[in-house]
């Protein structure tokens, strides 16, 4: 076998290798946002169960998430405070906060209407 062969067989051995571990890495990042995704989902799930509700104006205004949301939010907020944010807390972070975002503007229409 000639040089250039075994040459061009230890370029192909280190491309698997830097594929694999290309795939590990991908693979451990994907856990991480399931993980988030998770988290959030569980915010939006409590979102989601008073909406599919039809819930009055009254009802929107009176909503408040859960004491597990809220501690969550406390939490990474004091973390934020205190240090940088993993890309993953921050990923929850910024979603949690448009969760916040979006019932203010749905509590704000409940109360024109409660008041109208």
């Amino acid at each position: 076998m000639s040089i250039a062969a075994l040459h061009g067989e230890g370029r192909h051995a280190r491309s698997t290798e830097i594929e694999r571990a290309t795939m590990t890495i991908g693979a451990k990042r994907s856990e991480r946002r399931v993980a988030v995704a998770v988290k959030v989902f569980d915010i939006w799930n409590e979102v989601d169960e008073v909406l599919t509700s039809t819930p009055t104006p009254q009802q929107i205004l009176a909503f408040r998430p859960s004491q597990a949301a809220q501690e969550r939010l406390r939490w990474l907020l004091d973390a934020n405070s205190a240090r940088p944010l993993s890309p993953d807390e921050e990923a929850e972070l910024n979603e949690t906060l448009a969760v916040e975002n979006f019932m203010r503007r749905l509590k704000v229409r409940a109360l024109a209407k409660v008041q109208a």
